[in-house]
């Protein structure tokens, strides 16, 4: 497709009736890229999905065909989307299904290395911090349960999400993940903090370990 008609679609439907490869194309328009269509097509056949190209090192884009300056374009969009929909002064609210997904999948937006954070919320579900608590490496990390705890007395909050990423995988909670989770929430019980749900954000999905009906006791 043209880029003139993916312009003029998107104007039309915004971005929900376009593909993956379409939104690429249209993004790669702005930049300095002859063949958008044919780029965009060799990147998510290589990456597997949009989410997961804007989620590549740099350093790998540029060795896709592509140039520096691009790939940081790349990389800018899902972290400056991040701060205008998620800035510390904006409310935002944790409801529903929809609105955990879209706020876990910005808040790992552009990051490349397994991270684990706790969010905390107040009793209306309201976003108070995001607490950066680990960081690993592109497919690992280690955290104690120790650790988790002591940042989660820390915030002194009236409730918290636990979340890690899976930046080179989908969103499948490992056995240590259960077992892991499943700890930290008998903890908190005796510190009086509500734990809401463990999500872990993939490649291309998000899983809420609470929607998983696992045995673990979340409120």
């Amino acid at each position: 497709m043209k880029n003139t008609e993916l312009f003029e679609k998107y104007k039309t439907y915004g971005l929900n009736k376009m593909s993956d490869s379409e939104i690429l194309q249209l993004v790669l328009s702005f930049a300095s890229v002859k063949d958008t269509e044919k780029v965009s097509e060799r990147l998510i056949s290589e990456y597997g999905s949009l989410n997961a190209v804007l989620n590549t090192d740099i350093n790998y884009l540029t060795g896709s065909g592509i140039n520096e300056k691009t790939a940081c374009l790349l990389k800018i969009i899902p972290a400056v989307s991040m701060e205008c929909l998620f800035s510390r002064g904006q409310r935002c609210f944790i409801k529903s299904y929809d609105d955990m997904a879209y706020y876990f999948r910005s808040l790992y937006a552009g990051i490349s290395d397994e991270r684990i954070y706790i969010v905390s919320v107040n009793r209306h579900k309201m976003v108070r911090g995001e607490h950066l608590v680990a960081v690993g490496s592109a497919d690992t990390i280690n955290i104690s349960r120790e650790k988790v705890i002591r940042c989660a007395l820390g915030i002194k909050a009236y409730g918290i999400y636990i979340s890690h990423n899976h930046p080179e995988a989908e969103a499948y909670p490992s056995e240590a993940d259960y077992e892991f989770t499943k700890s930290i929430v008998d903890s908190m019980k005796d510190f009086g903090i509500k734990v809401f749900d463990h999500v872990i954000v993939g490649i291309s999905s998000v899983v809420s370990m609470k929607e998983l009906k696992c045995g673990i006791d979340f409120e």
